[in-house]
């Protein structure tokens, strides 16, 4: 009896003792693992799926913790939301991904303006892309800062009109009318031809500051507002690139990589090139042997 009960009380020990190693060896290896782990930081993310343009609430941010790293320093910490809320976002960001800084076009604060802070004489131009005359990639193939080209077409001169002397508009002696003679009625008059003209009015291109994309309302399937890019324009261009952009039968706009090497001005490409390069092309192949 005593022989089992010993038996059994020194089972019972090896039993504790078991598990006494296992409870602090776990404890050790949770504490080795809370030291190797890095800080955690609390960051800001989107509450719902947030497209560029949305002016922030706090309904549309909520709180998510991520570690302390390079990576989450490009994203806005949650004690930033104050200065957040109320600011424009500039890019669209999916539900649960974390705010990036430069996704914050304009923070609560701050103008607009401050995003030509670092570019002298140049301005924050509009441009519409649902425009008829505009041919472009969708708006959400655009990021803040793309480089663009635009490139317009123009088959048609505007009509001229020309207003009359000031002395005949002053003078009142009535003019007696001539009469046409017949070889004044066979005489054939000058015709100007406007020859069609493609244009890149910005060989180096121009940077996108933000990417709008219109907004629906998700309770009423209202749309509103305008697919838009705000590109940083040299201050100087302004006029002939509104002119070009009402006067054109056609602008395209189109990515473009880096600039280094671009021209700052190109020749214009006519209809007459274009005949002269189809031309030269086929003196090319009809002396290479190929089929005219």
């Amino acid at each position: 009896m005593i022989r089992r009960l010993s038996s059994s009380l020194g089972g019972l020990g090896v039993v504790a003792i078991s598990a006494a190693v296992f409870v602090a060896s776990f404890l050790l290896l949770q504490s080795i693992s809370a030291t190797a782990r890095p800080p955690e930081v609390e960051l800001l993310a989107a509450a719902r799926d947030l497209p560029a343009g949305t002016t922030l609430t706090e309904k549309d941010l909520k709180v998510i913790r991520a570690f302390r790293d390079e990576a989450s320093a490009a994203f806005v910490p949650a004690e930033e939301i104050t200065r957040t809320v109320g600011g424009l976002l500039a890019m669209p960001v999916q539900a649960g991904n974390p705010i990036p800084r430069d996704a914050l076009l304009a923070p609560a604060g701050g103008r607009f303006s401050a995003l030509l802070a670092d570019a002298p004489g140049h301005a924050a131009f509009p441009l519409f892309l649902d425009e008829p005359n505009i041919a472009s990639p969708p708006i959400e193939t655009f990021r803040p800062g793309d480089i663009v080209g635009i490139l317009a077409v123009v088959a048609h001169e505007p009509t001229r009109l020309e207003a009359p002397a000031a002395s005949e508009l002053l003078s009142v002696t009535p003019q007696p009318t001539p009469m046409a003679t017949p070889a004044a009625l066979t005489t054939t008059l000058p015709v100007t031809v406007r020859i069609p003209v493609a244009k890149s009015l910005f060989p180096q291109g121009v940077q996108v500051l933000v990417a709008l994309s219109p907004r629906t309302d998700p309770e009423l399937g209202a749309v509103s507002g305008r697919p838009t890019l705000i590109l940083r324009v040299p201050a100087g261009e302004l006029e002939r690139l509104a002119l070009t952009l009402q006067q054109a039968e056609k602008v395209f706009v189109v990515h473009l990589g880096r600039a280094e090497g671009l021209p700052e001005r190109t020749p214009a490409f006519t209809f007459d090139d274009f005949l002269a390069q189809m031309e030269e092309d086929r003196r090319r192949l009809q002396t290479e042997g190929g089929k005219p």
